[in-house]
């Protein structure tokens, strides 16, 4: 009885890590992918703050475009500080490749302005793919 000529034996072996490499692809991209569809950056010098000195309320503003393949809403921020005190975002939306305002409400749970008027402040705005931060001057 005759074994596998070695022709048909390398064949199977590419087979093989072809196989391999196309399985490693599909499940490292399964995790890249998620990574990557909510990306952001923040457009320096974009940062604006209206404050009340009178009220606690206001809000602090930057602009961001969105490198993302998805569209980017205020749903996917995960992070929405002011000063690391939690801050509410103002509903946004930014289609991919376009870019747009996220706002954050001054006013947090307790009902006293994290981001007082003659102060700086910094704004943390951040999605799966990590968190960006500015500094804003009320």
């Amino acid at each position: 009885m005759k074994g596998i000529t070695p022709i048909i034996s390398t064949i199977i072996l590419l087979l093989i890590a072809i196989g391999l490499a196309g399985t490693a692809y599909v499940y490292i991209s399964s995790y890249v992918t998620p990574l990557t569809a909510k990306d952001f950056t923040i457009v320096p010098g974009s940062e604006s703050c209206v404050a009340s000195t009178s009220t606690n309320t206001g809000n602090v503003s930057v602009r961001v475009i969105n490198t993302g393949s998805t569209t980017l809403a205020t749903a996917d921020l995960t992070t929405r500080q002011i000063n690391d005190n939690t801050a509410a975002a103002i509903t946004f939306s930014v289609l991919s490749g376009q870019s747009g305002s996220i706002s954050l409400n001054c006013t947090n749970s307790t009902g006293t302005a994290p981001c007082p008027a003659g102060n700086i402040h910094t704004i943390k705005v951040g999605t799966v793919s990590g968190v960006k931060s500015a500094r804003v001057t009320c």
